[in-house]
């Protein structure tokens, strides 16, 4: 597929277009906003400073840190104790903030070309790369001091990379490719260890790919996939026995994950160590899951619906829900006096175009989903990271932010229902015409 030179203008455009409104937001947010202090995001700049300290545990930006004792994948921590050790605390928040938008404007760039590799149409790319560039959730993202932004694009990046030149050039594929697919999903990993198994899906497909005519070539690239990535994510174990003689794989809340996605009672982190009283996590999820696993499995239902359900970013948003406000609407018998209550709302627009961005991509993803099944080499690696995230937030807690990232594979294949509905629609209008 070459593309030509209109078509390169115009992705440039599109480009352009994320990376203006992004900067736009951002100087009106204000570069060096600061952050709550009492929530996430100013817990990963604490924790992010204290890595970078000489001391294991101390006090960074007046609050307490404990670097010889981290739970979490630590590669976000990385990257902004990184840059605040280069700026400084309050010009590390605009570097912060401009890195993330560059590589959210990345992410548009990789659904573009994923929606041309998949479909053999330019048309798709480049509804899914202006769908991105323009929706509000994926502008105001990486303003956010989050690992979201990061795991997307490494995620991305390294499928990108896999469909690219693995699955549409296997024969003439060089190893040297494998290994940059390894390390981009390691990386990933180690922002967020909820990706720790997809390698092991990418690299049966890749056997699944090859075939009888490549298998040797295909169990090769496999291999090293699978190799580089384990190095990668080896690197926080080696770290961590060498320095504090403690063992940990990329994170150690697979158990904590777990117990909050069994119980419906846990909360604040003192909160959650009253209810687990004398137990730990894993002795406390086991009862619970092993005495009515009934209970555990409609509860896991009702809150994995519920991550799909609440679109991510509405939070970001000041006023009242709009769900809340539309369910009043539908149980007033849909009166005018709750109508105008909901659409005078404070900030009523930016979450409904929120809420109609969400389901258009879910139900049009869904829509793509089914007419690309003849194109599976590639659609089946996007279905897979959805399946795989879907599936281990079934079993683990479920948020909306967690099921996020799988929305850019999910614009991509809705980008695929849109072209298809407009041809329809155009079909049928040359047909009326003759």
């Amino acid at each position: 597929m070459v593309e030509s030179k209109s078509s390169q203008r115009l992705l440039w455009i599109v480009l352009g277009l994320a990376l203006f409104i992004r900067l736009i937001v951002l100087i009106l947010n204000g570069w060096t906003a600061l952050p709550s202090t009492g929530g996430d995001e100013f817990w990963y700049l604490v924790n992010g400073q204290g890595l970078f300290s000489s001391e294991p545990t101390g006090f960074a930006l007046g609050y307490p840190y404990a670097a010889n004792n981290l739970g979490v994948a630590p590669l976000y921590l990385i990257f902004n104790g990184a840059i605040q050790t280069i700026f400084g605390f309050l010009p590390a928040l605009g570097a912060i903030r401009f890195t993330q938008i560059i590589m959210s404007v990345m992410v548009c760039y990789f659904a573009y070309d994923l929606g041309r590799l998949l479909t053999h149409d330019v048309r798709v790319g480049f509804v899914a790369g202006l769908a991105m560039a323009i929706s509000i959730v994926w502008i105001i993202e990486p303003l956010n001091i989050m690992t979201e932004t990061l795991y997307i694009t490494l995620t991305s990046a390294g499928i990108w990379c896999y469909c690219r030149w693995i699955v549409n050039q296997l024969e003439t594929s060089h190893w040297s490719i494998a290994v940059i697919i390894g390390i981009l999903l390691g990386l990933a990993t180690l922002t967020r260890a909820v990706g720790i198994l997809f390698p092991i899906g990418v690299v049966g497909h890749v056997i699944l790919v090859a075939g009888r005519p490549y298998w040797k070539k295909g169990l090769q690239i496999a291999c090293v996939i699978l190799v580089s990535y384990g190095l990668v994510i080896s690197t926080w174990t080696v770290y961590n026995l060498a320095r504090y003689e403690r063992f940990i794989i990329v994170s150690n809340q697979f158990f904590p994950t777990l117990w909050r996605g069994a119980t419906e009672e846990d909360g604040s982190p003192s909160e959650n160590d009253a209810l687990l009283g004398d137990q730990t996590a894993q002795e406390q999820s086991t009862e619970i899951i092993t005495s009515d696993p009934t209970a555990y499995v409609a509860l896991r239902t009702r809150e994995l619906i519920g991550a799909y359900l609440q679109p991510h970013g509405t939070l970001a948003f000041d006023g009242e829900s709009l769900k809340a406000l539309a369910q009043d609407w539908v149980q007033s018998g849909f009166s005018i006096d709750s109508l105008q209550r909901m659409v005078t709302a404070e900030s009523f627009v930016p979450k409904l175009l929120i809420y109609i961005w969400h389901y258009g991509a879910l139900v049009g993803g869904l829509i793509g989903i089914w007419l690309t099944r003849h194109q599976w080499r590639i659609s089946l690696v996007l279905i897979g990271f959805i399946a795989y995230t879907t599936l281990l937030h079934f079993i683990l807690q479920a948020l909306p932010r967690y099921i996020f990232p799988t929305y850019v594979f999910y614009i991509i294949f809705a980008s695929v229902t849109v072209i298809a509905v407009w041809d329809l629609f155009m079909g049928q209008n040359k047909k009326e015409a003759t």
